[in-house]
């Protein structure tokens, strides 16, 4: 029997009820909790970082008033594949993923820098530029460039981190020496590895028809050693640009198309919001929220060639027709909807997660091991079909050849699907 395909139905519900915009938990072995603009961050036993990534979005140190649905999972997962993408090149913080949203790993010590790199003249670089500025941090830009243009070579332009509410600002490398911000030795090892990480970016980017035009990055001490943490290449930290059409566009001087957060940031300028003092941040209406949250979806598709699917979409299809998750990833994967890699990612993962309901223990990582567990859980139970779900449930049923019916307005779904298992 042939199922009827249903529409996608993203754009006719409610985003501003679908989001992940705080969290509150009490880990087994949980020594503090910090809160940042889009993270929650919470320290188990002064070893590992549980950090939940949240729908939450920023612009110009700002928090927005409203989330982002799917935001939180778009740049976890996206930063995962570029942690795992970079590992022979830097050691760094990410140890699992156990969840969408959630990323556990190393305590590091943070450098009290942002590494920016630049590889073409555009969003605040630009606007520094045409204000009649001549150099970034210390580092001289020639006369007569467009918006857009790339530059010879990528450029490393410091900003010193800024506590919570200030404001980062830009900083040469000869200061950062000369203040102690960083010893030059270490310094010039993390240049090293910033270059190295942003030229791997751009090759994979570009494997995908995107541009890596611009990004920042950051690293921790551990133990003596220089890693990376925090995210790295998303959307929020990065910009994108098509590579279909990025000269004829340069040449015409239109607009590029592009992936990244700078679209936010424009329609707050033109709505007279810049993060200054007395300003107020415009009504987000729900279809801006909606278009934000797509363009995230659009950037992993196309950043990672996965689908964009809901693990909870999985968890509901299972359980209705009674077989594995495992079964059900692996229709996905037959469709070709996501890549092996991806497939034996989540499968192990999943393992993983059984192992330790098994076990309890957890060997001599009780607490990593429990901690991961406990804020995959958590959050799955926190942030359930129910609240939030419905629209990638649709989705994924949709690409699965699935008839989804909504009940009375009610989250509930029912499925028929044709050789399920």
């Amino acid at each position: 029997m042939k199922m009827k395909r249903i529409p996608n139905k993203r754009k006719n519900n409610n985003p501003m009820a679908k989001t992940i915009v705080n969290s509150d938990f009490n880990f087994p072995g949980q020594k503090s909790f910090y809160k940042g603009k889009v993270r929650d961050v919470y320290n188990i036993d002064d070893q590992f970082l549980l950090m939940v990534v949240s729908d939450r979005i920023s612009a110009f140190d700002v928090v927005l008033p409203r989330g982002i649905p799917y935001k939180g999972q778009v740049l976890n997962q996206i930063a995962s594949k570029f942690l795992d993408a970079t590992s022979d090149i830097v050691p760094n913080w990410k140890i699992a993923s156990p969840d969408p949203n959630v990323t556990i790993g190393h305590i590091c010590k943070p450098f009290p820098l942002e590494m920016i790199v630049r590889a073409y003249l555009t969003g605040s670089a630009w606007r520094t530029y045409k204000a009649g500025a001549r150099e970034i941090c210390g580092i001289p830009v020639p006369d007569g460039m467009k918006e857009h243009q790339r530059f010879p070579k990528p450029l490393i332009t410091p900003t010193t981190k800024a506590e919570h509410g200030m404001h980062d600002a830009d900083i040469s490398r000869d200061e950062i020496i000369r203040q102690g911000l960083v010893p030059q030795k270490e310094y010039e090892l993390i240049e090293k590895y910033t270059m190295q990480i942003f030229l791997r970016g751009s090759e994979i980017a570009a494997q995908h028809g995107l541009i890596l035009v611009d990004t920042k990055y950051e690293f921790g001490n551990k133990d003596g050693k220089i890693y990376l943490i925090d995210e790295i290449n998303t959307p929020d930290s990065s910009r994108y640009f098509y590579a279909d059409g990025y000269q004829e566009r340069f040449d015409k001087g239109l607009p590029q198309k592009q992936l990244s957060k700078e679209f936010v940031r424009e329609w707050l300028m033109a709505n007279g919001f810049q993060g200054r003092e007395g300003e107020k941040v415009p009504e987000m209406t729900p279809a801006l929220v909606t278009e934000i949250s797509d363009r995230y979806i659009e950037l992993y598709e196309n950043i990672t060639k996965n689908t964009f699917i809901d693990d909870s979409s999985i968890e509901e299809l299972a359980s209705f027709f009674h077989v594995s998750r495992e079964v059900i990833l692996r229709r996905i994967f037959d469709k070709g909807l996501i890549n092996q890699k991806y497939y034996e990612e989540k499968v192990n993962a999943w393992i993983r997660e059984s192992t330790y309901k098994s076990s309890k223990s957890g060997g001599g990582n009780y607490y990593l091991t429990q901690g991961a567990y406990l804020g995959g859980k958590y959050i799955e139970k926190a942030f359930s079909s129910y609240y939030r779900q419905q629209i990638t449930s649709e989705r994924l049923a949709d690409y699965l050849g699935v008839k989804v019916k909504n009940l009375n307005g009610m989250e509930s779904l029912l499925y028929s699907i044709e050789n399920t298992a």
